[in-house]
């Protein structure tokens, strides 16, 4: 759908998906509920995919793995049914949490893509991340100055009970932002090594100060798939991750001997950086994992309990949360999925020379499902969206031979 105004001599034309999304990413900080679980950049990403349902076309392989989504959901609750009776009826919207991670596909896939829009969609996630990072230390301010109230752990701004923290999810939000802008938003938007070093400085601290080891280890763990996944370029590349990171540890050590610090804050660090703690919620994640099991081991194993049959809501785990709600059906097409589309994007990357997007999508890919090994992110809007664009984004520029994008460029330029 396309609004055309006309402002003097000129019609300017918008069109409403694209203002849904871009919408939907810029109020994604705002963890307001509107409408039972769902947030206002729930609302708009909604309306962006009802006003292109009328022109989506499904590729074979998308329209086959919604079709096994919804097959061993449908199987899986049956069953779940059967086995357990109704144990959480309101995890019927889940149905959509696990639809969300399509939905940046199906709208981009049905819209007019060009490169001003692309850049608009890379720089809305840029100013998130960027808002996001700063929100951390304007909250320990107001938190320790007594202008707010409840969990000393930051959380997404305007939650509805400042007692309840969603530190991992935001700690995990932050990760994949450096991620992204250390390997793709940097060299997109040409900032040089000054304002890069500036970022990784204000962000890194922000991680820590979350009180969750989740952003440190999927930072960690990217700079290790990156020396996997890009390889050849491994001493010209990692020169100037080692020169921040050197730098970095640095300022820390300054701050750590010469500043005088709130107690709180030395707290957050340190719950951030002991590696040998968590051991609480370590042994949660692990009873969860054992418990989606035993549940499924009333289905026979192969298929979950479904959506209204689970005795909790969340597993704290990727696989945890997957086996419980469809079983190892589920697991097996989770493993598909993830298997095809970093095949898919290499074997398309290779023919048509974009293996400088396949390596950022790689490394982003790889970082994403080791942090909802952790806890499920991927069944929350806000963890789920920005990386799901991102991968898009990477997506509709691998597949365009380079030949078009050459053109497209000089049309644009011109």
């Amino acid at each position: 759908m396309i609004l055309s105004i006309n402002i003097g001599r000129r019609k300017i034309k918008f069109e409403l998906p694209f203002i849904f999304l871009c919408l939907s990413v810029l109020l994604l900080p705002i963890n307001i509920e509107v409408a039972g679980p769902l947030r206002i950049n729930d609302i708009f990403l909604t309306l962006a995919l009802i006003s292109v349902a009328h022109k989506i076309k499904f590729s074979r392989q998308v329209f086959h793995v919604i079709m096994a989504l919804i097959i061993i959901l449908s199987i899986s609750s049956a069953l779940g049914l059967w086995a357990y009776g109704i144990k959480n009826l309101q995890n019927i919207g889940f149905i959509y949490k696990f639809l969300v991670p399509l939905f940046p596909l199906l709208i981009i896939s049905s819209i007019t893509m060009t490169p001003e829009r692309i850049r608009l969609l890379h720089r809305l996630l840029l100013w998130v991340f960027i808002a996001l990072t700063a929100w951390v230390y304007l909250f320990l301010v107001l938190r320790l100055s007594g202008m707010l109230y409840g969990s000393l752990r930051p959380s997404f701004p305007f939650s509805n009970d400042p007692y309840l923290t969603d530190a991992h999810l935001y700690s995990c939000f932050l990760a994949m932002g450096l991620v992204m802008y250390n390997f793709y938003w940097k060299k997109y938007f040409r900032h040089g090594a000054i304002f890069s070093f500036f970022i990784n400085v204000i962000s890194l601290p922000a991680i820590v100060l979350t009180g969750s080891k989740t952003g440190i280890v999927v930072v960690i763990f990217a700079q290790v798939v990156s020396l996997i996944v890009d390889y050849r370029n491994i001493f010209q590349v990692k020169k100037t991750s080692f020169v921040v990171g050197v730098l970095l540890i640095g300022v820390f050590t300054y701050l750590v001997i010469s500043v005088s610090f709130d107690t709180t804050i030395l707290r957050l660090a340190e719950r951030a950086l002991d590696i040998q703690g968590g051991g609480d919620s370590s042994a949660s994640r692990i009873r969860k994992l054992l418990l989606s099991f035993d549940q499924s081991s009333g289905t026979f194993l192969i298929f979950g309990v479904g959506l209204v049959s689970n005795f909790v809501t969340w597993y704290d785990g990727l696989i945890g949360s997957t086996n419980g709600f469809m079983g190892l059906a589920g697991l097996m097409l989770l493993a598909y999925v993830v298997v095809q589309l970093l095949r898919v994007n290499y074997y398309e990357a290779k023919r048509n020379q974009k293996q400088q997007y396949f390596i950022p999508f790689a490394i982003v890919t790889i970082s994403y499902l080791l942090a909802n090994l952790i806890t499920e992110y991927y069944l929350v809007t806000r963890g789920v969206l920005p990386v799901a664009i991102f991968l898009v984004l990477l997506h509709y520029l691998i597949k365009q031979p380079a030949e078009i994008e050459l053109e497209k460029a000089s049309n644009h330029h011109s």
